[in-house]
């Protein structure tokens, strides 16, 4: 059986890189995630699942794509980080949110899971 405690450390690391390197260059946060669900290396928390999809990953793929030429042009390369810091930090809140898992999501959180006789416990 899994230790809940770990598993939590590993879900609470996953919350805080997510939200940090969205700042950085958020489609490239979104296509390695959606990479690594894809390909099954690691496994995603059920609200994150749907970055493997496809579609999704075309999307970030196209996006990083030309985010990173944007950034080569004077001038609108100022107009996309002005427009994207308005993006990038509800986007990785979302995301941070979807690794933790919301009540009301696709999967259970993660109080409703693994944590939950742990968090029952500290509460006793």
């Amino acid at each position: 059986m899994i230790d809940p405690l770990a598993n939590l450390a590993g879900t609470l690391a996953l919350t805080l890189g997510v939200a940090w390197a969205s700042g950085l260059n958020l489609y490239a946060v979104i296509l390695a995630l959606g990479l690594v669900g894809h390909y099954q290396l690691w496994p995603l928390p059920t609200d994150l699942e749907i970055l493997a999809h496809p579609a999704v990953l075309f999307a970030s793929g196209f996006m990083y794509l030309v985010e990173f030429v944007v950034d080569k042009i004077p001038g609108f390369d100022s107009l996309w980080d002005t427009l994207h810091t308005f993006i990038r930090i509800p986007a990785g809140a979302a995301l941070a949110a979807a690794a933790i898992g919301w009540p009301g999501g696709g999967g259970k959180s993660l109080i409703e899971t693994e944590a939950s006789p742990t968090v029952d416990a500290c509460f006793r």
